[in-house]
């Protein structure tokens, strides 16, 4: 399996996007978020994704040149067009009218539209926090029908609907960030495990007969991931797909109305608008302290916060490189010298 520097990835990923008709600031964004999460070992939303996007230039679902814009502003809420172009850049600029809109108002909401793919929602909730501001984000989306059933079901019928939140922590901290799919794994785990010729966990998908399988290769069959935590999980992904889908001027992944994209939705929260500062970051320390510092259970090491494990990671593969799939590579390399 290749091994590849941060830069060297970068700079690929951002050929790749200009060979797709990116322009060099377009590319760049895209290049430097898919990368990012390929540091923190969410790889399932890095360079692998690349492909996915090529596919859908190719169809003519992404516009590679298309610059966001805000549609509309209204006291606290804004609207972002993703004019059908990459993802990231309109979340970016989904974060850059929050921001100031909170800080006006002590709440922002802002929603987008016409957009593919955003990638990994913590970079977004993170940016806020950086801030000093509350940020929290959900996105919806997936192919007709969905990507997961509901609890106690075979059928496809939500997208896998992640939700992120994060907060301002001091500055000897890591980002506190959580970041994850209401499905039981994010779907592009699933390339993932192809690529790399493993199975699946147990509890995440069905096959087309609704059997508990880990063979990756039964989701393009037919099959259907999981909510996670049963019932909870099911009810967050059914409020996630209402709420931000239909806000974002989109529609449920099982509805007649459906159209491809990944409409997203991002609250910004000034802390002073509703507490001291001083007392938020005292309050946050003294229980993030409490919660690394508490006794581990039976057979467990330590107890982490979220974003220890992806710090540590990205340590190592700025240390050591970013492992690529072979056959991603493979796929990656042709993109670039345009052989496919």
């Amino acid at each position: 399996m290749p091994v590849v520097s941060a830069n060297e990835l970068e700079r690929l990923a951002a050929a790749i996007l200009h060979r797709l008709g990116a322009p060099g600031d377009i590319a760049g964004i895209v290049a430097e978020s898919l990368v990012e999460a390929n540091l923190l070992g969410h790889d399932s939303h890095g360079v692998i994704q690349l492909l996915r996007y090529a596919s859908k230039v190719a169809e003519g679902s992404l516009q590679p040149a298309a610059r966001a814009t805000v549609r509309r502003r209204q006291g606290a809420t804004a609207t972002v067009d993703g004019g059908w172009g990459f993802g990231h850049p309109a979340a970016h600029l989904a974060v850059a009218t929050a921001a100031p809109l909170a800080a006006e108002f002590g709440i922002a909401a802002v929603v987008v539209e016409r957009v593919n793919h955003v990638g990994r929602l913590g970079e977004y909730v993170e940016a806020l926090a950086a801030a000093g501001q509350i940020g929290i984000a959900t996105a919806a989306g997936a192919g007709r029908g969905g990507s997961v059933a509901p609890f106690g079901g075979r059928e496809r019928i939500f997208g896998t609907n992640p939700i992120a939140i994060a907060v301002p922590v001091p500055s000897h901290r890591p980002p506190l960030v959580i970041d994850f799919a209401t499905a039981a794994i994010a779907a592009g785990k699933i390339d993932i495990a192809l690529a790399e010729g493993k199975p699946l966990p147990e509890g995440v998908l069905l096959d087309a007969a609704g059997v508990p399988t880990t063979d990756p290769a039964a989701f393009a069959a037919g099959g259907a991931l999981l909510p996670f935590g049963g019932h909870k999980g099911s009810g967050l992904m059914l409020m996630i797909e209402l709420v931000t889908s239909v806000l974002a001027g989109f529609a449920p992944a099982s509805s007649t109305e459906w159209q491809p994209g990944n409409p997203a939705l991002l609250i910004a929260l000034a802390v002073d608008a509703f507490t001291s500062r001083e007392r938020f970051a005292r309050l946050t320390e003294e229980l993030l302290h409490r919660v690394e510092s508490s006794a581990p259970a039976e057979g467990v090491a330590e107890v982490l916060l979220p974003g220890a494990l992806e710090a540590r990671t990205r340590a190592k593969r700025e240390r050591e490189g970013i492992p690529v799939p072979e056959p991603t590579w493979r796929q990656l390399i042709a993109l670039r010298d345009g052989d496919r």
